[in-house]
């Protein structure tokens, strides 16, 4: 019961100084009027713009566009909700600082395997199923057994 007191006490204390101190200082002098000016489009507010007017004229139109600038991207929607043009903004699904990997190309038969070892980043993408890899592990080691220098390096890599 005696510490309540104690600290209502204690604030009423810093509350009658800060009174106190405040009526001591003089009110700070009025400033010019602050104002802002409209920030200057971007060029995602360009592209939003100019897609916005598109899809006005065509009710029954919607689209679906990455625009990336710099190190970021913006993924939009514009189509028309309840009878006006909507715009839905949200994050890009693919990281802007590297390039998309280029699609795998399908094997040609009777192409034979790819080139071994395959190069920085290129991956063989072959059948996934347990035949195909006992073959490919077949194909592979018939690629050793014909080139052994295949495996020149192959201890200082580890």
């Amino acid at each position: 019961m005696r510490g309540e007191l104690d600290d209502a006490l204690a604030r009423l204390a810093r509350r009658d100084e800060l009174k106190r101190r405040l009526a001591a200082e003089p009110p700070p002098a009025p400033g010019p009027p602050v104002t802002t000016q409209p920030a200057p489009p971007t060029p995602v507010d360009e592209v939003t713009a100019a897609v916005r007017q598109v899809v006005s004229r065509y009710p029954d139109m919607a689209v679906t566009l990455s625009v990336h600038t710099g190190s970021s991207a913006a993924l939009l929607r514009v189509q028309w909700t309840a009878g006006e043009v909507t715009v839905t903004v949200g994050p890009a699904t693919t990281d802007v600082r590297s390039p998309a990997p280029a699609p795998a190309q399908p094997p040609v038969a009777g192409a034979g395997p790819p080139a071994w070892p395959a190069g920085a980043g290129q991956p063989w993408a072959g059948p996934a199923d347990s035949a195909a890899t006992g073959r490919s592990a077949a194909r592979l080691a018939n690629l050793i057994r014909s080139d052994p220098s295949l495996l020149d390096g192959y201890e200082n890599q580890r």
